[in-house]
C-alpha cells in the first residue's frame, strides 16, 4: 500500500478482480490504468490514507470480513517504541510494525 513493490509484481498476487490498493501515490500508472481495463483488476490510489474515524470503521469492517488482510511483521510494547521506529526506519520489513499499549 505504500508503494515499495512494482505494480507489476503486485498484479501478479492479486486475484481476478482483486484490488490494487496504493496510497502512496497520486495518480495511477499508465499500466495501472491498462489492468483496471482489461484485467478485472480495480486500482485504488490516493496521496495519504484518510485519518477520519468512518475510514478506520471502514477499514475495520472490510478486514472482519476478511477482504483485506494486513500483513504484521512484528509487535512492540509501548516501552520499545524506539527499537520499533529503527526496525522500521531500516527499510526492511515485511509487513506492519505493531505498537501495542496496554
Amino acid at each position: 500500500t505504500v508503494d515499495k513493490c512494482p505494480f507489476e509484481a503486485c498484479k501478479e498476487a492479486l486475484r481476478k478482480n482483486g484490488t490494487y490498493l496504493n496510497i502512496g501515490r497520486p495518480l495511477p500508472s499508465l499500466q495501472m490504468i491498462w489492468a483496471s481495463i482489461t484485467s478485472g483488476i480495480k486500482v485504488a490510489v490516493g496521496k495519504n490514507a484518510p485519518e477520519t474515524a468512518e475510514a478506520l470503521f471502514f477499514m475495520k469492517s472490510i478486514i472482519g470480513q476478511g477482504k483485506l488482510k494486513p500483513v504484521i511483521d512484528r509487535n512492540f510494547s509501548i516501552d520499545q517504541i524506539v527499537e520499533a521506529h529503527r526496525y522500521a526506519d531500516k527499510g526492511h520489513k515485511k509487513g506492519n510494525v505493531v505498537i501495542s499499549v496496554h
